[in-house]
């Protein structure tokens, strides 16, 4: 028993030399690759997403349907009438709350019905949504246009920009709207940083 104890302290000691010797690098010796990738491109590109644009006139909305949605009643009355702008019959009323903040309802142009309500997204949005009429993806900070930041970031590693990128904590979110026989709602389809995909 005694030669155990003895055999199994030793083997501490020696490992604990070991370890000593083989530390893990530090993290600013760590080289990340000045690139990133968004995953969530080649998801959304494997499915099917183009719809059929409703043509006639819109109905008006059925806040029946939704009534907390009669809190932004105006705007979303006066955007669905403009008709429908996402997945072939349904219209994205948005509207500030405040700084990162930005509230949307989705209405089908054909009943009214207010299927989606987002009355405050706060501190989750940078980039605003993306939609079309054509498509049933609707993408919470899809990737941003602004040629001056992405030319700010150009040739900066990953960690550089996190470090310097207050917004870096935000997720990219794509979704993409389901039509079931009694009901339509947003399936989240991919899910990514903020950076994916931008430099």
């Amino acid at each position: 028993m005694k030669k155990t104890r003895l055999f199994f302290i030793i083997s501490l000691i020696f490992l604990s030399f070991l370890l000593g010797r083989f530390t893990a690098p530090k993290i600013s010796e760590i080289q990340i690759e000045n690139t990133s990738v968004s995953v969530c491109d080649e998801v959304v590109s494997k499915v099917d997403h183009k719809v059929e644009v409703f043509e006639g006139k819109p109905a008006l909305v059925n806040f029946d349907s939704l009534p907390d949605a009669k809190l932004f009643q105006t705007t979303i009355s006066e955007q669905s009438l403009n008709g429908p702008n996402f997945a072939g019959h349904y219209t994205v009323a948005t509207w500030g709350c405040g700084t990162e903040c930005q509230g949307y309802a989705i209405i089908d142009a054909k009943t009214g019905d207010i299927v989606d309500y987002e009355p405050y997204l706060e501190n989750q949005v940078s980039y605003g949504l993306s939609f079309e009429l054509d498509s049933n993806i609707l993408t919470l900070n899809p990737k941003s246009s602004n040629q001056e930041y992405l030319d700010s970031i150009k040739g900066s590693s990953v960690s550089e920009v996190v470090a310097n990128d207050f917004e870096a904590h935000k997720a990219r979110i794509y979704y993409q709207l389901i039509e079931d026989t009694d009901e339509a709602y947003l399936r989240t389809l991919c899910v990514e940083n903020i950076l994916d995909g931008q430099f």
